[in-house]
């Protein structure tokens, strides 16, 4: 008896730490292309400008939605 209370801890042990190590989207750090307002290029270019950042970053994995847009990048 005491063989299967020690064999169940472990298994229960081994799924709530393979569970725990599971990130969802907002678990992890997702970087934002930021263009500023004072960038002195025209506004296609500008639009390129940020759609060749958003291929990068999510290339990378990084990229996502501004759910929190503490983390960016700028040219």
């Amino acid at each position: 008896m005491k063989n299967i209370t020690i064999l169940c801890i472990a298994i229960l042990f081994c799924f709530l730490n393979s569970n725990a190590q599971k990130l969802d989207d907002f678990g992890r750090i997702v970087i934002n292309p930021y263009l500023p307002e004072n960038l002195e290029i025209p506004s296609g270019a500008a639009r390129l400008l940020s759609t060749k950042l958003d291929q990068l970053t999510t290339q990378s994995g990084l990229g996502g939605a501004e759910v929190n847009p503490r983390f960016v990048i700028t040219p």
